[in-house]
Parts: C-alpha cells; structure tokens; sequence
C-alpha cells in the first residue's frame, strides 16, 4: 500500500469506460482498475447511463444492475453520465476534464464515437491519452471496428493489451510501434468474496445436488463455442453418464442452434439453463455450485473477465488454446486443449471427472501461482509508471 504522500503525488487521471453498477460493457475490469488506479493518484472515472441503444445490442437490456455496488477507493470518483446519443455531452464532459492523462477502455464498435471524441478533444489540449485495447481485432466480423481502432491506435499515446498474443496482433495488424504498447493482464476479480457451499448453491440454484457439474457461464456468442462443448458433453457421458451442465448467460441472437444440439443429443435431462443476465449479486451462486467451469471458446482476441472470475472464485478452470485464455491457466496442458477439438475437450473434462480431489488439488497449486501473476496493485504499478513515463516525455524539450 503507498502513502498518503505518493497517493497524491501520482498522475490526475480520467478514465473512460465502465463501471458498476453498470451491467453493460466490462464494468467488473473498469471498476477493479479504478480502485486499484486510485492508490496511485486521484482517479475520475467516467462512465454511462445509456451506453447501447436497446435496439442494437441484443444482450442485457438493463442499464444498471441494482445489485451492484459502485467501486469506492480514497481519491476515486465515480459518475455515471454519459449517454451514447448525445455528443455535446461527450464534449463537454472530455473538454472540461482538469487532469494529466486520460485512460480510454476500447472494446465495442458502438462506443467509437465517444471514444474517438475524447481522444481527439484530450490530444487538442495536450493531454496524454491512453488506450487499452480489450479487443485488437473483433469478436465477428468488422470493417468498421478496423477503421475505428486504426484511428484510436493513431492518437494513442499508449496502448496497452491483456497478452503477449494481442500485442502481437496489434504491431502485425496495425503497424503499431512497439515502444507504444505494454503487455499487462486482466487483475482477478472476486478475490476474497465470500462463497457459498457447494450443495448449498445447487439448493439455491435448484440443481441435483450430488451430480458432477459443469459450468458454462457469461453472454453466448458465436465464438464462446458453446455448440462445442455440448457436442464434447454428449461423449462425456458415455463414462461419467451423471455429468450435468450448466448454462448461465443470455444469448447473443439466438438460441435455436444450441437447442438443435440439446435435442439431437439427448441431453435435455442433463442441460440446465438459466438464459439472462445474472445479477451481480447471484454470480458467486454459480461458479460456488459447479465442479468445473470451461471456456470452450474457438477464436478469441482478449483475455477472458468470466476466466479472471473463475480464479477470483477459487473454481477450476478449462480453457481453449485462444487469445489470452491459456494465460490464465499458465498453458498448462491438462488445463488448456487445442480450439475447436471436441474430442480433446471431452477427454479433458473426463480425466477431470475420473479423480475430481487430485485434479481440484493440482488446480489449486497452479491458481495460487496465478493469484501472484494476474495481480490488480501490480497493473495499476504499470499503469502509473507509464502515465509518468509519458508525462515526463512530454515535458522534455524537443
């Protein structure tokens, strides 16, 4: 923990993003580094009342979650105030921004504007900005995103990214300099919360309570790979026939794909489903009721919140070899299975399943190592020495 003295000598700093009790965007990421931030120097974070508009974004509709609570650290201040459809907001909001840098969080083509808004408005007044580069390239398909991260990453006087992989996109893809970029991964989140009995979640969550369960857990996209994992699912249970899964998180579109799987593989009696948002107060319900969580995930340009919450939790956890995700279980390989294997994924979580005490054991080793790498007051160390680095360089004479 710094002193008083060194909290106050640190970089005033605006950071853009999300922040609970907002239940749209990443608010758990945006909240974590803004308390973390604030051991360093005063932090204002910006974030939304009315980020999507309802017709566009087909996942949560709610803006805020009202079981969440809003980050609270010394030197940190919170406002939810922006909208996406009214531009003056964003200028008058960035213009009037008294502070040393600003810390952009860029993720989603519908946030371009306000992002590109701020930056430009911040660059025209001299002020630093930064950028953090959740997504290099696109969850689908996007000409627009290209474009738009082409444009933040050229007014970005730094951009930082969640693996050695995304930085690597980001100086191929985008001719980035690599001076410009820093690698620093996602902090843990949840660490510390207080879990519930594992019997005593499935009671909550009205799930057999001595059955081996699986879980499958955040918004369902396309390249969550969720259709793979059911398929792996279905040759599970041809050794451990009681095996359960449980799918919590409202779909991206629709559902009806990952229906047609359920049916045609007989697995109605052993899918639970639970497709909506999950409040910020009943996400501990059920990572504390499963066995095993796995991200089946068969592209991915990110690191994974959910797979930072699975560590947070103290769960097990299965990942795919994509993105960032096999960071988070240090590559290991009995933890980490090649993208889009079906066979390689249902003999991981089969193994998993033959001696659940050994491999829970093994698991545990492994995530304390984790704990120590993927360590909130150690980003926000980074964060602060470039902020420095960068305020430093601009003060120098050319």
């Amino acid at each position: 923990m710094l002193t008083d003295n060194e909290m106050a000598d640190g970089p005033h700093v605006l950071l853009l993003g999300s922040f609970p009790p907002q239940a749209q965007g990443i608010p758990g990421y945006c909240g974590a580094l803004a308390e973390a931030l604030a051991q360093h120097g005063p932090v204002d974070a910006i974030g939304f009342k009315a980020m999507y508009p309802r017709w566009l974004f087909p996942g949560v509709k709610d803006v805020m979650d009202p079981t969440g609570t809003v980050p609270e650290a010394p030197g940190l201040t919170v406002r939810h105030v922006l909208t996406w459809y009214n531009p003056l907001g964003w200028c008058w909001y960035a213009f009037r921004a008294r502070v040393d840098v600003v810390h952009i969080q860029w993720w989603s083509l519908p946030l371009a504007p306000v992002c590109i808004t701020f930056a430009l408005l911040a660059r025209l007044r001299g002020v630093p900005v930064v950028l953090t580069a959740h997504n290099v390239l696109p969850h689908e398909p996007s000409p627009w995103f290209l474009r738009s991260s082409h444009l933040l990453y050229g007014l970005a006087s730094h951009i930082f990214v969640h693996s050695e992989m995304n930085r690597e996109q980001l100086l191929a893809e985008f001719g980035v300099d690599a001076s410009r970029v820093s690698h620093v991964p996602m902090g843990i989140l949840g660490a510390g919360r207080p879990t519930m009995d594992t019997k005593e979640a499935r009671r909550v969550l009205d799930l057999p309570l001595n059955r081996p369960t699986l879980l499958f857990f955040g918004i369902i996209r396309p390249y969550k790979g969720l259709d793979v994992l059911l398929h792996a699912l279905a040759l599970v249970r041809d050794t451990h026939p009681e095996v359960q899964l449980l799918i919590a998180g409202k779909p991206w579109g629709t559902w009806e794909l990952y229906q047609a799987i359920i049916e045609a593989k007989g697995l109605a009696e052993c899918v639970h489903l639970r497709l909506d948002y999950i409040p910020e107060a009943e996400v501990g319900h059920y990572f504390a009721a499963a066995d095993l969580v796995v991200l089946p995930y068969t592209h991915f340009d990110a690191q994974s919140a959910v797979g930072v919450q699975v560590l947070g939790y103290g769960k097990p956890l299965l990942v795919t070899k994509t993105g960032g995700l096999p960071d988070l279980v240090g590559g290991d390989p009995r933890w980490c299975v090649e993208a889009q294997n079906v066979e390689a994924l249902s003999d991981a979580i089969g193994t998993f399943f033959n001696d659940p005490v050994e491999a829970n054991a093994q698991f545990a080793s492994l995530r304390q190592g984790r704990h120590e790498v993927l360590s909130w007051s150690a980003s926000a160390r980074t964060h602060a020495t470039i902020y420095t680095w960068l305020l430093e360089k601009e003060a120098r004479p050319t």
